[in-house]
């Protein structure tokens, strides 16, 4: 299992110069993402995206 995921992310930073991996949060507050391959490839930082998840009521309001 590993090798294989590990397998498409080095292709990907191989075909594209960078990859990014989606963690889910479950219980957390939010789910995150993160880069991996723009210091190899460009020598720029690695990024990361984290996302609040909303009450349901915020998303389904007509306010």
């Amino acid at each position: 299992m590993w090798e294989e995921r590990d397998s498409r992310i080095t292709k990907s930073v191989e075909d594209f110069g960078w990859h990014v991996m989606g963690v889910a949060g479950g219980d957390a507050p939010g789910d995150w993402g993160y880069s991996i391959g723009l210091w190899h490839t460009l020598r720029s930082p690695e990024v990361s995206a984290l996302v609040r998840r909303l009450p349901a009521f915020a998303l389904n309001s007509s306010e």
